[in-house]
């Protein structure tokens, strides 16, 4: 919010307005450092109530002036206008986000808000935006209720329903160079690539790679926390050689190894549907070698009765990409995970 407020005032009529008197204010009443804290207060003040307004009632007019503010509009939309010249953008969304504990919606903000509309008709900055509210404009219930279980609802059906999209879509190819510059900067090998290959490059969801920690063996069995598409558990399952086909005439190095299995799990059903696919396509032992599970982490217990897998002391090791900023209550969630492992296992 206070990086919000420094993107307004170079773009906002009325917070710039106001940011004009209060310098002119000053060169007036000079260097009166008896006045200067309180000043600097009640300018806080006013802006926060001007932030609040133009929040409520013209979120469309917010984002406007956000992205019209130098702070954004020049390093961020200007790409190649800056230093190094650059002939396209460098990234495909911009998020700006902030948070200030200091200024809160209260109840009475948006009853003075719902007036303010109904009295004009029309909403802060003439947005156009008639629809009086009584509520945020990107409102939801259950996170504005202050029961913690319903925040975690809440939070959880958010991050369903976004994975389910995810699920849903990919199917759709996508652009497998740039998952491969993604993947090789975060220290995914040439070969790590390779065995992926172009079908399944693309649907790379991580931030990291857990493959150069979590050291999987030959044999091991393998929980992947937040599986999504499958990539991670693909890759797990080659280093624990499950990917590995039996043949009677075959040595024992190119058998799999005894006990070698990768279990993913994840939220969305789409998702789960779609790795068990590919992992099928890939010529994987399903579900014997590698399976996939709709479950909640959480709730890891009810996920492994359904698909008949042993909860106590299963799994080596434990991994995991980009899914534990997403669990609502991440005690429970590693309590879970520790009562899967074996003694000594990793995660």
């Amino acid at each position: 919010q206070m990086m919000y407020e420094a993107y307004l005032e170079d773009s906002y009529p009325p917070i710039m307005e106001l940011m004009a008197n209060d310098a002119a204010a000053d060169a007036v009443e000079g260097d009166a450092e008896n006045n200067d804290n309180g000043n600097e207060n009640d300018v806080d003040a006013k802006k926060g109530k001007l932030l609040k307004e133009l929040y409520l009632q013209g979120p469309e007019l917010l984002d406007k002036h956000i992205l019209m503010s130098d702070e954004i509009s020049g390093p961020f939309l200007r790409y190649d206008e800056g230093i190094a010249r650059f002939g396209h953008p460098c990234a495909d969304y911009l998020f700006v986000y902030d948070e200030d504990d200091d200024n809160v919606i209260e109840e009475n903000d948006l009853k003075l808000a719902l007036h303010a509309t109904t009295a004009n008709g029309d909403d802060v900055g003439g947005s156009g935006n008639d629809n009086a509210q009584s509520q945020c404009p990107f409102h939801n219930t259950q996170a504005n209720n202050n029961d913690d279980n319903n925040q975690y609802d809440s939070a959880k059906r958010e991050t369903l329903e976004a994975y389910e999209n995810v699920g849903k879509t990919a199917s759709l190819r996508g652009n497998s160079l740039r998952a491969r510059a993604i993947m090789s900067r975060l220290g995914y090998t040439p070969d790590d690539l390779s065995y992926l290959g172009d079908d399944d490059l693309y649907n790379f969801q991580g931030v990291a790679n857990p493959h150069l920690v979590a050291k999987i063996r030959k044999g091991e069995r393998v929980l992947d926390v937040g599986s999504g598409l499958g990539i991670d558990s693909f890759l797990a399952l080659r280093d624990c050689c499950g990917d590995v086909v039996a043949d009677a005439n075959a040595g024992d190095e190119n058998v799999a190894t005894d006990g070698a299995l990768v279990v993913g799990v994840d939220l969305a059903e789409s998702e789960v549907k779609h790795a068990t696919k590919r992992g099928i396509a890939r010529g994987y032992s399903v579900p014997n070698r590698l399976r996939f599970l709709r479950g909640d982490v959480e709730t890891l217990e009810e996920a492994f009765g359904k698909a008949n897998v042993p909860m106590g002391n299963e799994f080596d090791v434990c991994i995991s990409n980009g899914a534990f900023c997403l669990v609502t209550d991440k005690e429970k969630a590693f309590r879970n995970v520790f009562k899967v492992l074996k003694s000594g296992g990793r995660m």
